[in-house]
């Protein structure tokens, strides 16, 4: 059976991206949850200094703090430069097709256009989430693919597919059905 999908990268599929990136599905490391304990802590620590007056309370503030705008720099401004330097390969069509033996994906745009064939033994991780399936080639590099970019089968098709080239180690599902 062949699967097909096409994709159009904007900066809202880069910047999602770039955060399940950050974690990859561990949502205990979910910038979201970490902006809220930091903020939580925050708030409790400057409590406890303001009844005990004891000055070493602040530099757990200032720790805290600067976690804080670590976090945020790295949620709002990151993704938008990277995805600024390497938009105009980003911003072509990427064409995916699946097929029993190996997938090939081809790039066309203003600037570049490129085409590579690849064994699914080559696949280095796959994780799955509601409305994306990202196939990392390396650590760091994946391929995003929205489930509503396919033209030929479903998700659900690819997911089988996977995870029967790959095994349940290597596909990741992050979310409960």
């Amino acid at each position: 059976m062949q699967i097909e999908a096409n994709v159009q990268m904007d900066y809202a599929m880069y910047k999602k991206f770039f955060v399940f990136n950050m974690h990859k599905g561990r949502q205990f490391f979910n910038p979201l949850i970490l902006s809220i304990v930091c903020g939580i802590l925050t708030f409790w620590i400057l409590v406890l200094y303001i009844l005990m007056k004891d000055s070493t309370l602040l530099v757990f503030i200032v720790c805290l703090f600067f976690v804080q705008i670590l976090n945020v720099w790295m949620i709002f401004v990151v993704p938008k430069l990277y995805y600024k330097s390497a938009a105009k390969l980003l911003n072509g069509k990427t064409y995916y097709v699946f097929k029993d033996e190996d997938f090939s994906v081809q790039l066309k745009n203003d600037t570049a256009s490129g085409a590579s064939r690849m064994q699914y033994s080559g696949i280095h991780k796959v994780y799955e989430t509601k409305d994306t399936t990202y196939i990392y080639i390396s650590n760091m590099q994946a391929y995003v693919l929205p489930k509503t970019s396919f033209t030929l089968g479903a998700p659900m098709n690819l997911r089988t597919l996977l995870q029967e080239k790959l095994g349940q180690k290597r596909y990741i599902v992050c979310y409960k059905e």
